[in-house]
């Protein structure tokens, strides 16, 4: 044992594939079975879903209410034929970029704001979690009241769908950022700008909060 670790000590980096580490009699890491990875299992949920659906509505179920996923993906073609739903589905997809957009930029500025000063999150953080946790659903009547029917109550509705979920992720991200990069960058003359791109942008903490 003590030989091998001297000479691990004296390779380089890439000399340590799975390959050389097993020369050294330490066993090689099994390859991963296609089968194991999550995206197969979300293939065969859906899949599952899917066939659960086709029994269900051919055998248990009125034709005239759920039709079977079989008839159901056939008549795709002709749906995605009118020149109607296409343009209706352009609209949407316009709409939802635009909201995601909207949110993603204002969740993540606000949210460094926010969870950075300690102040500032004692503050403000329950008040959105506060907001965050009132249904939606209850306040859309005041969307419509205020944007009218159209694509603009569309947009502001998506974006409190998203601008609450971001915001919460990125104040929880920023509360993970190790202390003793915020004392150094401060210490060191750095501005908040400069600690909102770098001291937080490369703390592994704060990053896995803002891909939540």
């Amino acid at each position: 044992m003590v030989n091998f670790v001297r000479r691990a000590l004296n390779r380089s980096p890439a000399d340590f594939a799975v390959g050389a580490i097993a020369e050294e009699g330490l066993p090689a890491q099994p390859g991963r079975n296609w089968f194991h990875l999550p995206v197969a299992l979300r293939l065969g949920v859906i899949l599952l879903v899917v066939i659960f659906w086709e029994i269900g509505a051919r055998f248990y179920n009125d034709p005239d209410f759920l039709a079977p996923a079989s008839q159901s993906i056939a008549a795709l073609k002709y749906v995605l034929s009118d020149f109607e739903i296409i343009a209706a589905l352009g609209m949407m997809s316009w709409e939802l970029a635009v909201a995601f957009a909207m949110s993603l930029v204002a969740g993540l500025m606000l949210g460094m704001l926010v969870g950075i000063n300690r102040p500032t999150y004692l503050t403000f953080f329950p008040i959105i979690l506060m907001v965050y946790a009132t249904p939606q659903i209850t306040i859309l009547p005041l969307f419509v009241l205020m944007f009218g029917i159209g694509p603009a109550v569309k947009v502001a509705f998506g974006f409190s769908h998203g601008f609450f979920p971001i915001i919460v992720n990125v104040i929880a991200g920023t509360q993970n950022i190790n202390p003793t990069l915020m004392k150094s960058a401060q210490s060191m003359g750095a501005s908040k700008w400069q600690i909102y791109r770098h001291a937080s942008g490369h703390d592994g903490n704060a990053l896995g909060g803002y891909s939540g």
